[in-house]
């Protein structure tokens, strides 16, 4: 036996096997060799020819290429449906784009606002032009802030209200003081309170000093002249707020519509210290119960006894304040005036004091028309009006205010001066039109 019996069988020694018909089941056994019969001999798998066909079909499926993918030609699309898809595209761009608007106007909108509340309290690039306020008694924190917003010193009242309560300490405790007040919208709202709050926005003082015989025009001026308050709010204040609800013994709003100003007569002749930029209503209220103080229970029965009230008395202290020269002439000015004011001939009709007429005629007070000047006059001058006038035309001090109440006995009806403020007194007209000779006589004199 040679080596060449154990090789592997050729393509030719194959193929000299019979033939299995498809269909048939054989177990197929290989021809026994020298070597195979020292073996133990294994058996062999079975397969029918079905499966043999059904692995060869498999095999040659995943040997076969694929079939290509054969694409969908395009619809063209018509003339009438291109344009619908145009109209279709612009339309859902535009409606992007105004959405897109919309978001940038309403997100404008809310910072634009958001910046404004905020700004009502810190006052950035807020105008300082002045603007004047009134607030009443009993104001509180809220309705101070609606009268802001009135004035446009503010812009949104309900915002800094929400403030106010959160963050500031103006609560309904808070006494806001009666009066006018000029106010900027670049002092921002809590200086704005606290203007109304407090007595002053500074601790340092001033004294003045104002003579007997001071309008209360005069008194404004020097008020103002030295920084202690606006002369336009201190005017409006006087005229504004009704004082009698805190001095009974002063005229109310009501009862003083007529006269140049309802708080004439009661502003005490005295030395005062002032903060600088005080309120309005606490400098009055100085003035005021400095009058109180100094108008004693004595006085009101003495001006009963004369039979005149009060106010009376004050308008009648005016006169002799602004036509004597010297304490010793006011208690003889004071009987002229109190025996004129007597007489029941009808003979001394008018007082006839010049003073009462240059009160008016000294108003410089541009916002008064002629109009307004010329029904004062008939208010308050004595020579055109019987009796007193309407109220008094200066601010009395004690010396005076104690003449009107204690003449000096005399039955003395004219009165008149020479320039060396020398009196002359006469009971008859005659006598008098001889003083008044010699007193132009004097002043003719070098």
């Amino acid at each position: 036996m040679s080596l060449d019996d154990f090789r592997t069988p050729t393509n030719e020694q194959t193929n000299q096997f019979p033939a299995v018909e498809e269909g048939n089941t054989q177990e197929i056994t290989p021809q026994k060799t020298g070597l195979a019969s020292l073996r133990k001999s294994e058996p062999v798998k079975k397969r029918t020819i079905s499966q043999n066909q059904a692995v060869n079909q498999q095999r040659a499926k995943a040997k076969k290429p694929a079939k290509p993918v054969k694409r969908k030609k395009k619809k063209r699309l018509t003339r009438q449906e291109k344009e619908l898809l145009r109209k279709k595209r612009f339309r859902s761009l535009l409606l992007t784009a105004l959405l897109l608007i919309a978001i940038l106007l309403v997100s404008a909108v809310i910072i634009y606002f958001t910046l404004s509340c905020v700004n009502d309290v810190l006052a950035m690039n807020r105008s300082s032009d002045k603007v004047t306020i009134s607030i009443s008694e009993g104001t509180d924190t809220d309705e101070a802030i609606d009268v802001l917003a009135e004035k446009k010193l503010i812009k949104n009242a309900w915002f800094c209200k929400l403030f106010n309560h959160l963050l500031l300490t103006f609560d309904e405790d808070t006494e806001y003081i009666p009066g006018v007040y000029e106010l900027s919208p670049n002092m921002g709202l809590e200086v704005m309170l606290s203007k109304m709050s407090s007595t002053s926005s500074s601790a340092e003082t001033v004294m003045l000093t104002f003579p007997e015989g001071y309008t209360a025009d005069q008194i404004i001026e020097k008020l103002a002249d030295n920084d202690v308050c606006s002369a336009v709010a201190l005017r409006q204040t006087m005229e504004t707020v009704d004082y009698s609800t805190s001095f009974s013994f002063v005229p109310s709003v009501e009862a003083g519509e007529e006269r140049y100003h309802i708080l004439e007569g009661y502003l005490f002749p005295d030395t005062y210290d002032f903060y600088i930029g005080e309120n309005c209503s606490s400098v009055i209220e100085k003035f005021l119960a400095n009058f109180e103080k100094h108008w004693t229970e004595e006085y009101s029965e003495k001006a009963a006894a004369l039979g005149y009230t009060q106010d009376e008395i004050l308008t009648i202290a005016s006169i002799i304040e602004k036509e004597a020269y010297g304490s010793s002439q006011m208690y003889q000015i004071s009987a002229v005036l109190h025996n004129r004011l007597k007489d029941t001939t009808g003979s001394f009709k008018y007082l006839g004091c010049d003073s009462t007429s240059a009160y008016i005629n000294n108003i410089t007070d541009e916002s008064i028309t002629e109009e307004q000047l010329k029904a004062l006059a008939d208010l308050y001058d004595t020579n055109t009006r019987s009796g007193l006038p309407v109220g008094p035309i200066c601010n009395p001090g004690t010396t005076a205010i104690e003449a009107a109440l204690e003449p000096e006995e005399s039955d003395y009806l004219y009165f008149c001066h020479d320039k060396n403020k020398k009196i002359y007194l006469a009971s008859t007209e005659a006598e008098h039109n001889r003083n008044y000779s010699r007193a132009l006589a004097v002043n003719a004199d070098g």
